[in-house]
C-alpha cells in the first residue's frame, strides 16, 4: 500500500550529505523496487504507568508485505514481570484484559499469533531482530507517536539500569564487565506513519466523508472528555467506516488486526479514488492541534455548522437540548 501513495521522510536534523541524498529519494516515493521497503509493520503497544511515563507491556505487531498487503508474520511481546508480579499491575490502563491473553494462548483463537513472554531485555532484543530480519523502515499504526515514544521509553529504561549498576560496581570495586552490555536500539531508526493523521487528511479533504463522519459521532455522543471535540479514536473511526459493531479490545495484537482492516477497508479504498489523486501523506506528522479549536475540523461547533448547512439535520438542533434528527 505505501508503495502506491507519495511520502516524504522528515528529519528534524539533517547532517549529511547522505541524509540529504536519503530524503531526496523519499520524496520521491516508496515506489523504488529493492529490499530496504518490502515490508512494514504495523503497530500496536499496551502500557502501564512506571511513575510518570506510558512503558510498553505488550508490544504487538503484523508484518506486511508491501506490494500485496499479504500478512508475513504476526507477534505478541509480553513483559512476563507485568503478567507474574500483581504490584505492577495496579498501574495498567487496561488491567482486566490480562486473563484474555491466557485464555487466548490455551483456546487456540489467534494460531497464527507468535505469543513470546519475555524479560524487558529480551523483549527489546526479539523486537530488534524482527526489525533487522524483515528490514523494517517503516512502522504504521493509529496514533503511532504514542507507540513510538513509549516503546523507545522501554530502551532507555533497560539501558538506563545497567550504566546505573555498572557505575555502582565501579563504586564497590567490583567487576563491572560481567555485566550485559547496553542495548542498541534498533527501532528508533524506524519512520512513522500515522493513520490517525492519515484518517485526518481524508475528513479534511472529502465533504461527503467528513459529513458522515460528523453525522455518526454526533448521532452517538461521541465527543471527547471536555465536550467540545468529535471522538477521533480509532474505536471511532472503525466503527463510522468500517463496521459499527466494533469494540477496541485493548490488546495489542486484536487491535493491530483491527488497524489492518481500517488501513484496507477504509484507508487504502479511499486513497484510490480520483478526487485524492493531489493528497500527500507524510512519514513522521501527527495530528496537529489545530484540529482540536473552536474552528478546527474535529470541533463539535464546526460539525453542526456543516450538518445544518447542507440541511442534513434540523436548524435548532443542539447537542445539550434535543434528541438527534436525521434531516
Amino acid at each position: 500500500f505505501l508503495c502506491k501513495i507519495y511520502l516524504k521522510y522528515r528529519s528534524m536534523v539533517l547532517t549529511s550529505f547522505i541524509h540529504i541524498f536519503y530524503n531526496l529519494i523519499m520524496f520521491l516515493g516508496f515506489s523504488i523496487s529493492s529490499e530496504y521497503n518490502k515490508y512494514v509493520l504495523i503497530l500496536d503497544v499496551e502500557t502501564y504507568n512506571d511513575i510518570k511515563y506510558a512503558v510498553p507491556y505488550d508490544i504487538s505487531g503484523i508484518i506486511i508485505d508491501n506490494s500485496t498487503g499479504d500478512i508475513i508474520y504476526m507477534f505478541c511481546l509480553l513483559d512476563i514481570d507485568i503478567f507474574t508480579n500483581s504490584s505492577y499491575q495496579n498501574n495498567i490502563y487496561f488491567k482486566d484484559k490480562l486473563p484474555c491473553y491466557y485464555a487466548d494462548i490455551r483456546d487456540k483463537r489467534y494460531k497464527d499469533v507468535d505469543f513470546q513472554f519475555l524479560s524487558k531485555r529480551r523483549l527489546a532484543e526479539t523486537l530488534n531482530d524482527i526489525i533487522i530480519k524483515y528490514n523494517i523502515s517503516v512502522i504504521v499504526g493509529y496514533n503511532i507517536s504514542f507507540d513510538y515514544k513509549s516503546i523507545n521509553r522501554l530502551y532507555d529504561n533497560i539501558n538506563k539500569d545497567i550504566k546505573n549498576l555498572k557505575k555502582n560496581y565501579k563504586y564497590y570495586n567490583i567487576d563491572y564487565k560481567t555485566i550485559d552490555n547496553t542495548i542498541v536500539n534498533k527501532f528508533k531508526g524506524t519512520n512513522c506513519f500515522d493513520l490517525m493523521q492519515c484518517c485526518l487528511l481524508l475528513l479534511i479533504n472529502n465533504k461527503l466523508l467528513r459529513l458522515q463522519y460528523y453525522l455518526y459521532t454526533i448521532k452517538h455522543q461521541l465527543f471527547t472528555d471536555s465536550g467540545k471535540f468529535l471522538s477521533f479514536t480509532e474505536d471511532t473511526i472503525y466503527k463510522c467506516f468500517v463496521d459499527a459493531r466494533h469494540t477496541e479490545q485493548h490488546q495489542g495484537f486484536k487491535d493491530c488486526l483491527d488497524e489492518n482492516k481500517l488501513l484496507d477497508r477504509f484507508v487504502k479504498q479511499e486513497i484510490n479514488r480520483d478526487y485524492f489523486n493531489n493528497i500527500s501523506f507524510y512519514l513522521n506528522e501527527i495530528v496537529s492541534r489545530g484540529n482540536y479549536t473552536e474552528n478546527g475540523v474535529l470541533s463539535i461547533k464546526r460539525a453542526l455548522k456543516e450538518l445544518k448547512d447542507n440541511d442534513l439535520i434540523d436548524k435548532d438542533y443542539t447537542i445539550e437540548t434535543a434528541d438527534f434528527i436525521y434531516k
